[in-house]
């Protein structure tokens, strides 16, 4: 356990955010002090999936993979139903899901007239948190920032253009992971 604060800091700007000691009397984990900004989309998508559970302790499995992404709850036979029907997508976090979370959050706003800066606001906010729910994946943040110039351009009276999002998407995507750009799904 790096007792220095040196060590702690070197060891949380590459990433260590726990240690784990295992000796004989069993394993225990010793977080750091304070949670690295990096772990907290996973701590949060981890608190969704015991609110997930508590409201839906039969399928929550299936939910949570419909609504986050995470598969590794589902049964096998439920998953293969979803592949063997064709409706797999469904489970993977992208541009579908974000599409719909902007639908919903944009009438929503309607029905209570929200408009203009708010609007833009009230819905960038919701689909950023989901995105960071479902652990950032490419897909799901390419689509978070193309729907946030769609409200932006909106809330400014401008004409949105697809293209220029598109291209500022993938600017902030390989930018945060240059990688991405060789990903099948990456447009």
């Amino acid at each position: 356990i790096p007792e220095r604060e040196e060590q702690r800091i070197s060891l949380l700007e590459e990433g260590v955010g726990y240690l784990m000691d295992a000796r004989e009397e069993g394993l225990r984990v010793i977080p750091h002090e304070g949670m690295p900004f990096q772990y907290w989309p996973q701590y949060a998508a981890g608190w969704v999936r015991c609110v997930i559970q508590e409201l839906f302790p039969e399928t929550h499995g299936t939910v949570t993979g419909i609504l986050l992404g995470d598969k590794s709850r589902m049964e096998s036979q439920v998953l293969e139903e979803f592949r063997g029907v064709g409706i797999g997508h469904v489970l993977a976090v992208s541009g579908l899901h974000v599409g719909f979370l902007t639908g919903l959050l944009m009438l929503i706003c309607r029905l209570i007239r929200l408009r203009g800066l708010g609007r833009f606001l009230v819905v960038s906010f919701c689909l950023w948190a989901y995105c960071f729910l479902t652990g950032l994946p490419p897909s799901s943040m390419r689509a978070t920032i193309m729907a946030n110039c769609l409200l932006l351009a909106g809330a400014l009276g401008k004409q949105y253009d697809l293209f220029t999002s598109l291209a500022l998407s993938a600017l902030v995507v390989t930018g945060l992971n240059p990688l991405e750009l060789f990903d099948v799904g990456f447009l």
